[in-house]
């Protein structure tokens, strides 16, 4: 694999996840047409995702740092809707860490397959 896939790869990824479209029906179908072997799809698709959360992370910083802080400085209201942010934000994490622990394999053989394609270009 050449690195100007990976940079295309990570292009059409920060386009794609700004976007009401699939990202990763996106990512299958170019990574097919560039022949990235299979056994490395899925790293390099949740890497692709790693990095648009950190863009996200960055760009959002500020506001991270603000919300963080102030869960810890400030008046009594101001920290108790700061925790409560971030109370929600842990909650609405949860189901996806859940799935990635208990539904790694399905995910994994899901992912490589041409039914992946199919469902990810339609959701």
């Amino acid at each position: 694999m050449r690195w100007l896939d990976v940079v295309v790869l990570s292009l059409v990824q920060g386009v794609t996840e700004i976007f009401p479209v699939s990202s990763d029906g996106h990512l299958t179908v170019l990574q097919r047409i560039l022949n990235v072997p299979a056994d490395i799809r899925l790293n390099l698709t949740a890497t692709l995702h790693l990095g648009t959360a950190l863009a996200i992370l960055l760009f959002f910083r500020n506001k991270v740092k603000e919300l963080v802080l102030g869960a810890f400085v400030g008046d009594d209201e101001r920290r108790r809707k700061n925790w409560f942010l971030l109370f929600l934000v842990i909650i609405g994490t949860m189901p996806t860490a859940f799935a990635g622990l208990f539904l790694e394999k399905w995910v994994e053989k899901f992912f490589v397959s041409d039914s992946f394609l199919i469902v990810g270009l339609f959701f």
